[in-house]
This record gives structure tokens, C-alpha cells and sequence, in this order.
């Protein structure tokens, strides 16, 4: 009998410390830089969108303050001590910066880049993205009210 309430106490402790590790909460800076680039990844999209249709001066608009706001990621997941760094979530975030990132230059001239090659650019930021979304809440993805994001096809 004492051995059954052993074996019960050890898998109360068990089932107890995995419930709290997965409620615990995501470090707030991975969180805040994942919803930063979803803004960016947003804004992308819109200035590539306004490539096409003609609007040079918006895209280029667009595309700075994507890329303003992807370094804004970047600085935040960097000032992460080196434990972070080895978290798989970081490296994801990691990728999805620099898709974002190179697809926000392809539409600057500034940077040299070829705006034929934004929308692979972000093609490959969502694909990153879709990875990390797996990973952090929902609430890390929500977008600001005020963002500009692209028209519906």
C-alpha cells in the first residue's frame, strides 16, 4: 500500500512539473520579436504589392520601415544571453529576420537588391514563421491595428 502511494506521489510530482513547464509562458523578448516580424513579414508583402502595381515611392516606404522594424527583432533576439541563442525558436526567429530582411532590401535601391527577388524572400520568411507559430501562443503573432497589410486578391 505505501508502495502505491509512493508510486502515486512520484507521478503526481511528474504529471505536475510537465503541466508547469507547458504552461509556462514564452520569454516575452522571443514573443515581442516574433510579433515584430510578423509585422514586417506584413508590411513586405504590402510593399511588394505595391512594386507590381506601379507605386514605387510606397514600396519603398513600406520597405524601410519593414526592414526598420525586422532590425528591431534582430536587436531584441540578440541582446539574448548565448543560452538562447541554442534554442531552436531563436534560430527559427533567426531565419525569418533574415528572409524578411533581405526581401525588404530587394525593394531598396540603396541596398543593390532586385525587387524580383522580394517575394521569394518572403516566401521563405513565412515558411521559417510557420515553424515558430507551433512553438509560441497565438497572442506573439497578432498584428497592430494601424498596420498597413496587404489588399486582399
Amino acid at each position: 500500500m505505501a508502495e502505491s502511494r509512493l508510486a502515486l506521489a512520484a507521478g503526481f510530482a511528474i504529471a505536475l512539473l510537465t503541466g508547469c513547464s507547458i504552461l509556462a509562458p514564452p520569454d516575452a523578448r522571443l514573443c515581442a520579436a516574433a510579433q515584430n516580424l510578423s509585422a514586417a513579414m506584413s508590411l513586405t508583402a504590402t510593399a511588394i504589392q505595391a512594386d507590381a502595381a506601379g507605386d514605387v515611392a510606397r514600396a519603398q516606404g513600406l520597405a524601410t520601415q519593414a526592414r526598420s522594424v525586422s532590425d528591431l527583432a534582430y536587436a531584441r533576439m540578440n541582446g539574448m544571453g548565448d543560452e538562447a541563442k541554442t534554442d531552436p525558436v531563436w534560430q527559427e526567429l533567426q531565419n525569418v529576420y533574415l528572409a524578411t530582411a533581405q526581401g525588404a532590401q530587394a525593394l531598396l535601391p540603396a541596398f543593390g537588391g532586385s525587387p524580383d527577388m522580394a517575394p521569394a524572400q518572403l516566401v521563405d520568411a513565412q515558411a521559417a514563421m510557420a515553424k515558430v507559430r507551433t512553438s509560441l501562443p497565438s497572442m506573439c503573432f497578432d498584428l497592430p491595428a494601424d498596420l498597413e497589410t496587404p489588399a486582399a486578391s
